[in-house]
């Protein structure tokens, strides 16, 4: 929370920098100054350096859909980051959720001693967002299993061990 008692997500100074942040990475990892970004978007070099500094509040579709296609970036990718792909990333996206992985913590801390019923009624909600927000929309398949997903025993959850 910051100190004015509102969540952070969703604020546009943060949101701003995050995007900036990105658009700085994939033109770095292209080799590009911000001279050749700036002229393959047929934007100015003004703009983009205003905008990898976090300074544009609210970036037109437009502008950022010809950074991204100079970047050969999906505008997803620009504006939300890339989807997770290993474990290591998938805790770095956590640890940038605060609120999100404490609620996980505690959820998976409660099945460890609910019964059978609520826990097929809390996973088959978890795997009912999973497929409204997951891996589909990443456009990958989704996995079979908890042990496919996670590599792991998949009774050790479902059997509160």
């Amino acid at each position: 929370m910051t100190e004015k008692g509102r969540d952070d997500e969703g604020d546009p100074a943060i949101e701003a920098r995050e995007i900036g942040r990105r658009v700085t990475r994939y033109r770095e990892r292209l080799g590009f100054r911000q001279a050749e970004l700036a002229k393959r978007a047929g934007r100015s070099e003004a703009y983009v350096n205003r905008l990898e500094n976090g300074l544009v509040r609210s970036p037109k579709i437009g502008d950022l859909s010809a950074i991204a296609r100079a970047l050969n970036v999906s505008l997803d990718a620009l504006i939300y980051g890339e989807a997770p792909r290993t474990d290591e990333d998938i805790l770095a996206a956590l640890a940038r959720q605060p609120r999100f992985a404490v609620a996980m913590a505690s959820l998976v801390k409660g099945l460890q001693m609910a019964d059978a019923e609520d826990r097929d009624f809390v996973v088959g909600h978890l795997e009912s967002l999973a497929r409204r927000f997951g891996d589909r929309a990443a456009g990958r398949q989704q996995p079979r299993s908890l042990e496919e997903l996670m590599g792991s025993n998949e009774g050790d959850l479902a059997s509160g061990t």
